[in-house]
């Protein structure tokens, strides 16, 4: 075998070697990457399934009710919102159920596929100076602060949200941030109002109620 013959087989065996090594490098990271991601993500679901279950226990339908008298509101001019309910009926989690199904199909389908926890309540409200009731089904996917993170179904902005944490076994706390009621979006003949920061004095507390109080239509 001639000199330049075994060079090139020398240097084709180092190459191959190199490339193995760099190979073996980067699947590891690759690995790595997505074990992190994968413990990310279901501690995003495990802190979100935890805010959600101690505010609305799974299986059972709760509803929570503000209503504001005229004394209240004359003490906050500026407060257009009268009353609001939250409800978790037993539609939303007919929902739920199929949306876990679905969520258990994608990642056998597809291991390193992100998913996440996805909640469903009932929202309703009335306005002063306004007869008309706007209600609409939101979705909570995510937490914020410790808060349980919804949005309109059909939207996904940061100015559509309304923040819901528990407060003790009978009382939640809301912060509406701009979320649409009755209506879809981009849709602009449908009936719709937002509820944001300047419809309410503060953060909202809403007391246990009877489930009725949830699934007026």
């Amino acid at each position: 075998m001639n000199r330049r013959k075994t060079w090139r087989i020398a240097f084709a065996a180092l190459w191959l070697g190199m490339t193995g090594t760099l190979w073996a490098q980067v699947n590891g990271t690759n690995v790595n990457a997505a074990a992190a991601s994968a413990a990310n993500e279901n501690a995003d679901n495990e802190a979100q399934r935890k805010e959600f279950d101690a505010a609305f226990p799974p299986g059972k339908q709760v509803c929570f009710m503000r209503s504001y008298d005229r004394a209240q509101l004359a003490q906050h001019r500026t407060q257009t919102l009268r009353t609001i309910t939250i409800g978790h009926r037993n539609a939303d989690m007919r929902i739920e159920r199929l949306s876990d199904r679905d969520g258990v199909h994608w990642r056998q389908v597809n291991p390193e596929g992100r998913s996440s926890v996805v909640r469903y309540l009932y929202v309703s409200a009335n306005f002063r100076r306004d007869r008309r009731r706007y209600a609409d089904r939101i979705v909570c996917d995510g937490t914020s602060d410790g808060r349980i993170s919804c949005r309109t179904d059909g939207c996904d902005t940061a100015d559509q949200r309304i923040y819901i944490k528990t407060d003790g076994p009978r009382h939640i706390l809301a912060w509406p941030n701009g979320v649409r009621l009755r209506g879809t979006c981009g849709d602009d003949d449908a009936p719709l109002r937002s509820i944001t920061a300047s419809d309410h004095d503060g953060p909202i507390r809403l007391e246990r109620a009877p489930m009725a109080a949830c699934l007026k239509r």
